[in-house]
């Protein structure tokens, strides 16, 4: 992929510049990324220590932001993402939830959209990590997004 923004703009001659480009001038995604390799590529015995999934759920309340984060930068880092928006069909999120729980699946990372209608979501199974790259309209939706994660019985949660 090759990203300018300008004629005179140097092009980036490798990934590691390309990443730096893509992540140009936000803070959010830059730590995305820092989220991404600590988490999803933490040391297993580490991982085991800390009780931690190596899976990392993202919520955002702009389509674009998601989809620029999944399928843009984290693909250019790659991670497999998949965005969990409200286009697909019932029995797809189904499915996409069911993969990133299996621990085998290789989704690693599930940016999941505020506005999804998914009641009954449960992504605690492989998952106990997440982070709000935007904030929703109301407090009750990033609660209920906060809570896909946490369960009552679960208890070991993170939302940094």
């Amino acid at each position: 992929m090759s990203c300018t923004r300008g004629i005179r703009e140097r092009k980036p001659k490798n990934a590691c510049e390309e990443l730096q480009d893509l992540c140009y001038g936000s803070p959010c995604l830059r730590y995305v990324l820092y989220l991404a390799y600590t988490i999803v590529l933490a040391d297993p015995a580490e991982a085991e220590k800390r009780k931690s999934f190596r899976k990392l759920l993202l919520m955002e309340a702009v389509p674009t932001n998601a989809w620029y984060t999944a399928d843009i930068v984290l693909r250019a880092a790659g991670f497999h993402s998949v965005v969990l928006s409200s286009e697909l069909k019932a029995e797809e999120r189904s499915e996409l939830c069911a993969r990133f729980n299996d621990p085998d699946s290789s989704i690693s990372i599930l940016p999941i959209m505020y506005d999804v209608q998914a009641l009954g979501l449960n992504l605690h199974e492989a998952c106990n990590f997440a982070f709000t790259t935007t904030i929703a309209r109301n407090m009750a939706s990033e609660i209920q997004a906060a809570a896909r994660i946490s369960r009552p019985s679960e208890g070991d949660a993170t939302f940094p």
